[in-house]
């Protein structure tokens, strides 16, 4: 039965991801898979499995800030104009 959270919440998360007209650019991946990470976490939960449940949190949150703080970094030092440059 858990397989099919999973796949429920894979469909969900693919239609989060949307990619550019000119398809050099996919936004919103990080989005899908924190979505399939949330789902995972769930599934802990409700198997009773708190500590697993309560690491993933901690690990999806600091992945998260850190991909965050990286993809700025990245598009502050380098010529190319990221789309997710915030003004």
């Amino acid at each position: 039965m858990v397989h099919a959270v999973f796949v429920g919440v894979s469909f969900i998360g693919a239609g989060t991801i949307l990619k550019s007209s000119d398809e050099t650019v996919v936004r919103y991946l990080t989005t899908a898979a924190t979505i399939l990470m949330a789902a995972g976490i769930e599934v802990s939960i409700a198997l009773k499995q708190y500590m697993l449940g309560a690491g993933a949190t901690v690990i999806l949150i600091l992945v998260n800030f850190l991909f965050g703080y990286l993809t700025r970094f990245i598009s502050e030092k380098s010529d190319y104009e990221s789309p997710y440059k915030r003004d």
